[in-house]
């Protein structure tokens, strides 16, 4: 990995126009809240386009054909940044959001497991922590928090 100083909002934007056409077929409706300055940390881009590239991707998965929502939202926590994707799909089970990081475990009938897997990977190799709070039809929320990048 090649990391640099990068703004957290433009790997989001990026990987939601990578997602856009996905996003347009399901009529998702996509809200961003950005903070008033840019966050930045060190970060390989590409890579972290992928990790949340694959939350988006799950998200849009988990959302049923009408009234689908993605919520993304920043917030300072201190020498943190968090950004919580919250969508209003199916909802996983508490046994399955245990096991959601595990390599092969997947609830797709063709899925194969290693998504979220190296998210997750991705994300520890940028100091990143990830939480995951969901509700059997309510939704999913994702949050992701990174060290602050120090100048």
């Amino acid at each position: 990995m090649t990391y640099k100083p990068v703004p957290l909002q433009r790997i989001i934007d990026e990987t939601l126009k990578i997602a856009l056409d996905r996003l347009m077929l399901k009529q998702i409706q996509v809200s961003v809240q950005y903070p008033a300055e840019p966050w930045v940390i060190q970060a390989d881009e590409d890579k972290l386009k992928i990790a949340f590239l694959n939350i988006i991707i799950n998200a849009t998965e988990a959302i049923a054909a009408s009234d689908g929502k993605i919520d993304v939202e920043f917030f300072q926590l201190g020498n943190f940044y968090r950004i919580q994707i919250r969508d209003n799909g199916c909802g996983i089970s508490s046994e399955n959001v245990a096991r959601l990081f595990e390599p092969y475990f997947t609830s797709k009938r063709n899925g194969m497991g290693l998504g979220l897997a190296s998210t997750l990977n991705i994300l520890q190799a940028h100091k990143g922590v990830v939480d995951v709070k969901s509700q059997v039809d309510v939704g999913t929320t994702f949050f992701i928090t990174f060290p602050r990048l120090r100048k």
